[in-house]
């Protein structure tokens, strides 16, 4: 099989047509269509209905078109690792919790850049069970998550940690006509965005949170998802309340696009921790470390 067979079929996809798909990949129309039929006698299936117009894909190609894209993403990913790891540069494997992806993680690399530290990343954004199960497996040089004195789990002492920064979980409703859209109301159900229990946003708000909360007011859960930043959407679009982390809805409270309802409930204080491995870590992954160490050490202010 050549690589351009699934190049080929991923543009059939998008255009939808073979003359349309042609012209993107620069080949004539017929010498096109030999290339999906090559395509086709390899896997042993047909991907195009030919018997019908306008042009239609059998129920195959459609049931599989994921797993081809993201075959070809993972040969273009491949070929760029590897000529990367040809080339000398440096690599860096970080597993972090999704919302720490989207607001602390690019602050750190930025002062890690600023300071002379310029490698190239791979980013592993899962939940922080998974973030964690990835570390503990080797999968990851560093792992970048919350921990909350609510929840002190950590990992094994064979892990070096360091707390590089402080971020806190608030109830927050859209902003309408200049009040809460959700809020305490004499006789109405608060609608309520959060989290499932066997999460860490959900250990930490079902532990004390949800109780205070369920003291004061009565609740209708609209959603639950572990995802914050999907439910930062969701609270945008009106839907109900939902606690988020502070750093990732600072924009929408300077805007007052977002009210926090601290008197509602009030907020969870977490600490942002990176940890390493003690031992076996590269030469790369020991200066960042000991980049932080010092960094942190020094009580420099707060530069996150």
């Amino acid at each position: 099989m050549e690589t351009k067979w699934l190049e080929d079929f991923v543009a059939l996809l998008e255009s939808g047509n073979f003359t349309k798909a042609a012209e993107q990949r620069n080949v004539s129309q017929p010498a096109f269509s030999r290339r999906i039929r090559a395509l086709e006698d390899w896997l042993g299936v047909h991907l195009v209905d030919r018997r019908r117009k306008p042009l239609q894909f059998t129920p195959l190609a459609l049931e599989y078109q994921g797993q081809m894209r993201y075959l070809l993403g993972s040969t273009y990913r491949l070929r760029s690792q590897m000529a990367a790891d040809d080339a000398g540069l440096n690599r860096i494997v970080l597993a972090v919790q999704h919302s720490l992806a989207a607001t602390f993680l690019p602050k750190l690399i930025r002062r890690l850049d600023l300071a002379g530290h310029s490698y190239a990343y791979q980013m592993r954004s899962s939940d922080k069970a998974e973030s964690v199960m990835l570390m503990m497996q080797g999968a990851a040089q560093f792992l970048v998550c919350y921990e909350s004195p609510l929840n002190p789990e950590r990992l094994p002492t064979t892990m070096s940690r360091l707390v590089v920064a402080q971020d806190r979980l608030r109830l927050v409703s859209i902003v309408r006509n200049e009040v809460a859209l959700h809020d305490r109301v004499p006789g109405k159900l608060l609608a309520l965005l959060t989290y499932p229990l066997d999460s860490f946003f959900g250990k930490l708000l079902w532990n004390e949170r949800l109780p205070q909360l369920l003291r004061v007011t009565s609740i209708e859960t609209m959603c639950e998802s572990s995802f914050a930043l999907g439910l930062r959407e969701l609270v945008i679009s009106g839907l109900g309340a939902a606690w988020l982390p502070e750093t990732l809805i600072q924009r929408e409270l300077a805007s007052n696009t977002l009210i926090a309802l601290d008197h509602l409930s009030a907020p969870c204080e977490m600490d942002i921790v990176v940890y390493a491995h003690q031992h076996g870590a590269n030469a790369d992954a020991q200066k960042i470390w000991e980049f932080l160490d010092t960094t942190m050490t020094a009580g420099e202010p707060e530069i996150w």
